[in-house]
């Protein structure tokens, strides 16, 4: 479990793992062992790992007491130190609904929050107000049913915003230790599809609204993540402020007219290596050229 404010041991669903744990984390991760043929379905025609009434989330708002109280205390402990009061207590009031709402189980993400209390709940790191990933590991007998599961999943997630991959998890550890070459063969005769790491960054890119443009240089070539749709300006600063500030255009070229083309020069001839402005959307593959002057 990649997520936190959560469950006790001896409650039967796993380790705690508290926030503090994860203090940037943007998303958590719910990993799901399908343990047999009927571990996966339940009674209701559900699926286990988001079934269960809760939506798998009712673990994730089951902490002590005392973790609950995080929210409050620090606003307490102002409160009786500073004069401004009356704001404080606006506060207290809003973060009261959080409260109530983990207490009846529902977790944050799910909660109806004005964007107001969205704003604030952001800065008190709550793991449940986090994106969820679920990945479900089937045994090696049932990687064929991996895309019927994911589909399952999907559509049984689809309002809680949450996004699922299935794969065989022993048989992707084992195949990760193998050349290219031999896991390619494998992969193929096994029908495990594409590897289980790079479908789970797909989708916990996908969950969080991100893409990945690359810079190249002469002795290194980098990936940058930036939020879908962010204008060229905005990418810039990513790779430095300097160039955000005194940013001129953009050069960039589509990775598949790169690889298509075969070399960066070869792209420019052909007319694949397009000059834009600072609103243009940075596309997930883009390789980019910043032209700046500070």
């Amino acid at each position: 479990q990649g997520c936190g404010d959560m469950p006790d041991p001896d409650m039967g669903v796993g380790p705690r793992v508290d926030a503090g744990d994860m203090p940037d984390a943007d998303m958590g991760t719910i990993a799901e062992a399908d343990s047999g043929p009927d571990d996966l379905p339940m009674g209701d025609g559900s699926i286990r790992p988001s079934g269960g009434g809760g939506g798998g989330s009712a673990p994730l708002c089951s902490a002590r007491p005392g973790q609950r109280g995080q929210v409050a205390w620090p606003l307490l402990l102002l409160f009786l130190l500073l004069p401004a009061r009356a704001a404080l207590t606006h506060e207290a009031e809003l973060l009261a609904q959080v409260r109530s709402g983990l207490e009846a189980e529902v977790p944050v993400h799910h909660q109806e929050l004005s964007n107001e209390l969205r704003a604030l709940v952001g800065g008190y790191n709550l793991v449940t107000a986090k994106p969820m990933l679920v990945v479900l590991s089937l045994g090696e007998d049932r990687i064929a049913e991996a895309p019927e599961w994911e589909g399952r999943l999907a559509e049984q997630m689809a309002e809680s915003g949450r996004r699922a991959v299935a794969m065989c998890g022993k048989l992707e550890m084992e195949l990760a230790e193998l050349p290219p070459e031999e896991e390619a063969e494998f992969r193929s005769s096994l029908d495990a599809g594409e590897r289980g790491g790079d479908r789970v960054a797909r989708a916990s890119f996908d969950l969080l609204g991100y893409v990945s443009f690359f810079t190249v240089g002469e002795d290194e070539v980098r990936a940058w993540t930036v939020t879908r749709h962010a204008p060229a300006v905005k990418a810039a600063g990513k790779i430095h402020s300097d160039i955000e500030r005194g940013f001129i255009r953009a050069e960039v070229v589509a990775y598949d007219d790169l690889i298509s083309a075969g070399t960066h020069a070869e792209a420019r001839k052909v007319g694949k290596v397009r000059l834009e402005g600072k609103e243009y959307p940075v596309k997930d593959g883009d390789i980019v050229n910043f032209l700046f002057n500070v």
